[in-house]
């Protein structure tokens, strides 16, 4: 298991033009544990969403806040 990739997704292509995406694998932390089930987050934020301006985006905001007090 490569633990530097976080991406389980894996490209069949189709056509010329045309692609499939499919998960092929459960996730894993960096220790190695594997999530079968859904994950569910820590903090959930609904609405909030400022695309034209991300500084005032309230999910942007809560994840830098949650970085700095993560360090």
């Amino acid at each position: 298991m490569n633990r530097n990739i976080s991406n389980i997704s894996t490209g069949f292509p189709l056509t010329e033009d045309l692609g499939l995406n499919l998960a092929v694998n459960y996730p894993a932390d960096r220790s190695g544990r594997i999530y079968s089930e859904n994950i569910v987050p820590d903090i959930i934020i609904t609405r909030g969403d400022h695309f034209e301006d991300l500084s005032k985006d309230l999910k942007v905001q809560k994840a830098v806040t949650w970085l700095r007090d993560n360090r």
